[in-house]
């Protein structure tokens, strides 16, 4: 069982609602990294992102570290991306079913 997924997967099976919103954190984690990469690599602070972006440093904070009850709303999310000169783009994809994903960007 070497795999951090495995012991998830063992340790939420008796309740899908755990494995959903462990699934729904996972989702925000990994975005918020992938924000933070993008900032760092643009050799920007959090301090230098929330000026270019208008969004409070504290937000951008919980949003690399995939915090808060509901996450981001998605005009945060577009706001941050182009600050950092990216587009945010969003892909559909039934559980399972990568062929059949729709991404729209924006």
């Amino acid at each position: 069982m070497g795999k951090l997924k495995d012991l998830r997967d063992e340790l939420t099976g008796e309740f899908p609602e755990a494995k959903e919103g462990y699934d729904d954190r996972d989702q925000l984690v990994r975005l918020g990294l992938v924000l933070r990469q993008a900032r760092r690599s643009l050799d920007l602070t959090q301090m230098q992102a929330a000026d270019r972006s208008g969004i409070a440093q504290a937000d951008i904070s919980r949003l690399e570290n995939g915090e808060g009850d509901r996450g981001p709303t998605f005009e945060t999310l577009a706001r941050y991306a182009r600050a950092l000169g990216l587009t945010l783009g969003v892909t559909l994809t039934p559980n399972g079913h990568r062929e059949l994903a729709s991404t729209v960007e924006f």
